[in-house]
Formats: C-alpha cells, sequence, structure tokens
C-alpha cells in the first residue's frame, strides 16, 4: 500500500496549479483537471494543448477553504474518446493554509527565478524548464 502523500501547501485562495508536459504530450488534443473533495467533484476545466514541452500554468477559479485538502487529477486526452481508463494521468492533492510557502513564490516570479525555488523544493529536475505555449484548438468532429 503506497504511503500518503502530504499536499502541496498554498495561501492562495485561487491558486495556480503547475505542471510538467513532457515531449511525447505536446501537442495532444487536450487536457482535463477535475478537482474534488471528499469523492465529491468541485469543478472540471478543459485546456487547450500545449505546443512545446515544459511548464503549463492552470489558474484555477474555485476558491480553496482553508484548511480543507482539495484532490486534482491532470488528463491527458490521447486518443479523444478512448474514455477516462485509456488516457494518462497524475493526481495530488493541495490544501490552503494561512502561511505562505515556496509553491507561493511560483506567482511571484519571472520563471528565471524559479531555479532556485523548485532546487529547494525537491524539484531540481525540472527546474531548468520553461513555461510553455497553448496552442489553438482546432479540433474538428
Amino acid at each position: 500500500m503506497a504511503e500518503p502523500i502530504d499536499p502541496v501547501q498554498t495561501a492562495a485562495t485561487t491558486p495556480s496549479l503547475w505542471f510538467y508536459v513532457p515531449d511525447q504530450y505536446a501537442g495532444m488534443y487536450e487536457f482535463e483537471l477535475t478537482l474534488s473533495q471528499n469523492g465529491q467533484r468541485v469543478d472540471t476545466l478543459f485546456l487547450d494543448p500545449v505546443c512545446a514541452a515544459g511548464l503549463m500554468e492552470v489558474p484555477i477559479t474555485t476558491a480553496l477553504p482553508e484548511g480543507d485538502r482539495i484532490q486534482w487529477e491532470l488528463m491527458v486526452m490521447v486518443e479523444r474518446f478512448a474514455g477516462r481508463s485509456g488516457n494518462p494521468r497524475v493526481t495530488g492533492d493541495i490544501q490552503r493554509s494561512s502561511t505562505p510557502t515556496w509553491y507561493d513564490q511560483l506567482q511571484s516570479l519571472d520563471p528565471e527565478g524559479w531555479d532556485t525555488v523548485l532546487t529547494e523544493a525537491g524539484l531540481g529536475a525540472i527546474a531548468p524548464q520553461t513555461p510553455t505555449t497553448f496552442c489553438p484548438l482546432e479540433a474538428t468532429f
């Protein structure tokens, strides 16, 4: 059984979530971000694809209640109609606290200043990455 992972702490009411998009998922159809609390869906966002690998910022508009743990799931739509089980995903938790953390520093820094913050947070492997650019969504159905 896996050990529970501590949630990322943030002082922001409506923070951005940051995801590293590797080359293999750049240019895919779209991304879906789902927020839930205690098994109940709170919000779902559909995001345009990114044109290049790098860090993707996803500003969430759902206010986080202080102290409550919110679960997130980011799914990459590799195949448009594959259903939830046919697409890769990552999950995690975020929790609002009263004290700003390293995560909150990302909002106020230029991307060039992220190296130090991410390295100190144990994320040095992705520190040199730059933010991605979003592609225009040109899906045909």
